[in-house]
This record gives C-alpha cells, sequence and structure tokens, in this order.
C-alpha cells in the first residue's frame, strides 16, 4: 500500500487518485500524525509532503516543493516499488521477504508485516529448500548457532510469534509443521 502523508488535501487527495487509477495499487492518505503513524506500518511506500521523511520505517519519496509533475512522480513511485520488488525473496503466492528493512510483503493486498532479525533468519532458512521440511535442529544450529542438544524452546517461541504476524497479513497459516521441523505451506 502506498501512503500519502501531507496536509494540502487537494495533494493528497489527487497522488491518491493517480495511484490507485493509473498504477492500480492501493493507495491511503493521512492528514495528521496519528492517521499517518497508524497508516504507516503497513505501507510499501510513503509519499510525504511533511519535513519527517527519516520517521517513517519504510521507503520514502519526500516532496520538497509544490507543484510538482504528477507524471514524474507516479514514475518515481513505480521505479521504488519495482526497486523494492527486485531486493524481495519470493516466497511464492506473491509473499516478498525484504531481509534489509526486515519486513514481509503481500503483493496482493499491499500489506506488510515487520520482522524481527531472528524472524527473517527463519523465513530464508524455510525459503532455501521450498516446500521441503527443515529439521528443528538445523534450524537451531543455522538461525542461533546452537545445538538441538540443549533444552529450549527458543525456536517453537519463534515459530508461534511469526505465525501470529503471518495470519495478520495474509489470514491464512504458511509454516507448517510436521515430524520434526518446519517448512513453508506455500502452495
Amino acid at each position: 500500500m502506498i501512503v500519502v502523508i501531507s496536509k494540502d488535501k487537494d495533494f493528497s487527495h489527487t497522488v491518491a487518485e493517480q495511484v490507485q487509477h493509473e498504477l492500480s495499487l492501493p493507495c491511503s492518505i493521512a492528514d495528521n500524525n496519528e492517521a499517518a503513524e497508524a497508516l504507516a506500518g503497513t505501507a510499501a511506500l510513503v509519499v510525504t509532503t511533511e519535513n519527517d521523511a527519516k520517521r517513517w520505517p519504510c521507503a520514502v519519496i519526500a516532496i520538497d516543493k509544490l507543484p510538482l509533475r504528477l507524471p514524474q512522480l507516479l514514475a518515481d513511485i513505480a521505479a521504488q516499488l519495482q526497486k523494492q520488488a527486485g531486493d524481495a525473496l519470493d516466497l511464492g503466492q506473491g509473499y516478498g521477504l525484504h531481509a534489509r528493512q526486515k519486513r514481509l510483503m503481500h503483493a496482493a493486498s499491499g500489506k506488510g508485516v515487520d520482522l524481527t532479525d531472528k524472524e527473517v533468519q527463519l523465513l530464508e532458512c524455510l525459503a532455501e529448500t521450498k516446500s521441503e521440511s527443515v529439521s528443528k535442529k538445523q534450524l537451531l544450529k543455522q538461525v542461533w548457532g546452537i545445538a538441538a542438544l540443549l533444552d529450549t524452546h527458543t525456536l517453537e517461541t519463534h515459530i508461534y510469534r511469526l505465525r501470529g504476524k503471518l495470519r495478520e497479513l495474509a489470514g491464512e497459516e504458511l509454516i507448517a509443521a510436521n515430524e520434526g521441523g518446519y517448512r513453508l505451506a506455500m502452495k
């Protein structure tokens, strides 16, 4: 999703309308800080006329001068999203893992969730094998560098939290458990 943050309502509505019409992308408008903070957490990209571009946890296009050329802004938005897509690890079914941004995006809905470092590492390990199972022992060694002989519930706890975030994003179970391991349940 694209979020437009501006106190200029005409600008916001024009940009949102054009993003939806020309780029066929979901776009929301925020004209105050509370709305901006609520929306920016789910955004793939923020377009803002405010002086707080470094504040947002996603890619930002900061507009410092109005009026601007709308076709150029749309091209910049498309280029930024294409760049982000190129950086993503494809997990299947439209899910892209942006490891550097610690974010998992769902292309069709435009929604995303923030991940911890360990959650990113878990998804990367599971993605390496595609639909094959990765043993608990192997995940503990690769992600935490510890032997499976230790009595720990770290892996299960992280998988539980990650599943919750993924359900929030997709509404479906994306990590399947089987005998002694886990795999991505992407079809």
